[in-house]
Order: structure tokens, then C-alpha cells, then sequence
């Protein structure tokens, strides 16, 4: 694994072992989206918009491609 892909797994990881955050992050995903929040691939896929953002983020702050 690369290394900025290592920083963003583990900030990722970090936010979802909070309690808040998932919360936050799912009701987020209410407003967002349509669908019922319980929906296992709404909520999969609002993670892995997240982690995407994360993983842009880290990227852009380390410069690499």
C-alpha cells in the first residue's frame, strides 16, 4: 500500500470508531441522498465518498499523484 493510501485508510478508520461521527455521517447521507438510511449500499457508498475525500485530501497536501 502506498503511503498516502496508508495516512487515508487510518484517518478513515479513525472517524468511523466514533460513534458521533457515524451518526453525523449517516444522517448526512439522509439529507443527501435519497433513499432510507439504513439502506446498506446508501451507507456504503456514502463511505466511500468519504474515504475518497480523504484519500484527494492527503494526496493533494503530500503532492503526489
Amino acid at each position: 500500500m502506498a503511503p498516502n493510501e496508508e495516512i487515508a485508510r487510518a484517518l478513515a478508520i479513525a472517524c468511523l470508531n466514533q460513534p458521533s461521527f457515524v451518526e453525523t455521517l449517516v444522517s448526512l447521507s439522509t439529507v443527501n441522498k435519497a433513499g432510507d438510511a439504513k439502506d446498506a449500499k446508501l451507507l456504503g457508498q456514502t463511505v466511500e465518498e468519504f474515504y475518497e475525500a480523504i484519500y484527494k485530501g492527503v494526496r493533494k497536501t503530500f503532492r503526489q499523484p
